[in-house]
């Protein structure tokens, strides 16, 4: 484990971000491309839009057709992706997105092109329910994981990438003995259960959560949320055009129509049970894990004031 002072870990970002597309949290409290370390927020809890778009954009081409060819549109990454500030619920969503991407050609790419770079919460929000499902707060699984503690930071390499990057651009400054603080992190609320007694939502009268608008405001946020529809765009010509995939969202009441014009969850409590069901049943029978890691955005974002932990505790 390496000891930097503030300025020098500046320093160590600043480099990055100029060799590599350098992705942290912004001052909108999202991840977003950095050049200048000055445009690196260090104020919060965790940003209110997680990382997940930088490997699963909102849109994206996938193909390109005309009337003689069809080509397939990989995507550009001409150097490394680097995202840092990942706190410890958002490194376990990506864990889960990849088990969920791990065949899809475009995920991969830009998942095996990326480093990650984690850092230790040193607070909770009111919302944040990670340690419910055995989430450490201040310890994750990235490449390098960054400990803040104000005026100096711990780097603790994870990975043989993580330790790469620490050799060459602070080969010359020693490991340290000194440790971290100690803290013990509160949550406002835990939710207590065992997967056994999660089948039991299956048999819970959703009718009691009617003001649920079904907005998507939750899957849109969701770290783990990956729903998407494929959209073909033709030219005027009719000779040629594109395939896109655009993100969906299990909340649309088109998203269950079928054909005959058959809409199997026509009732806004019906899609919010589904999505409830898919985070703690069956994405646990697909994937071996919950679909949720107790970032509790969904809880931020909800405008009527739904929260999932309330639901979880009937």
């Amino acid at each position: 484990m390496k000891l930097l002072k503030k300025k020098d870990f500046l320093v160590f970002l600043e480099t990055l971000a100029k060799k590599n597309d350098f992705y942290a949290p912004t001052s909108k409290k999202e991840f977003g491309r950095i050049r200048k370390v000055d445009d690196i927020c260090f104020d919060y809890t965790k940003t209110e839009m997680p990382a997940k778009s930088i490997f699963f954009p909102r849109e994206e081409i996938m193909m390109r057709f005309s009337e003689k060819k069809i080509r397939i549109v990989k995507p550009r990454l001409k150097r490394k992706t680097i995202i840092f500030g990942l706190r410890s619920c958002d490194l376990v969503a990506i864990e889960i997105m990849d088990r969920i991407f791990e065949n899809d050609l475009w995920y991969k790419a830009r998942r095996k092109n990326a480093i990650l770079i984690g850092m230790a919460c040193n607070k909770t929000d009111d919302s944040c329910f990670c340690a419910s499902f055995g989430i450490n707060p201040r310890n994750g699984d990235a490449d390098l994981w960054v400990i803040n503690e104000g005026e100096s930071f711990f780097l603790q390499p994870k990975t043989s990438v993580g330790r790469k990057l620490v050799n060459k651009l602070l080969k010359n400054i020693p490991n340290t003995r000194k440790k971290p603080k100690k803290r013990r992190l509160k949550f406002k609320k835990k939710v207590l259960f065992n997967k056994k007694e999660l089948q039991k939502l299956k048999e819970l009268n959703f009718d009691n959560w009617k003001e649920c608008l079904a907005c998507g405001s939750c899957t849109t946020i969701c770290p783990t949320c990956h729903c998407f529809d494929v959209v073909d765009v033709v030219e005027q010509d009719l000779k040629r055009g594109v395939r896109k995939r655009v993100w969906a969202s299990c909340m649309e009441r088109d998203f269950s129509r079928i054909a005959g014009d058959l809409i199997l969850r026509n009732k806004r409590t019906d899609r919010l049970r589904q999505f409830v069901l898919d985070k703690f049943i069956y994405f646990e029978h697909h994937y071996g894990h919950m679909g949720c890691v107790g970032c509790g955005r969904c809880i931020e974002t909800c405008p009527v004031g739904i929260d999932i932990r309330k639901i979880l505790s009937k």
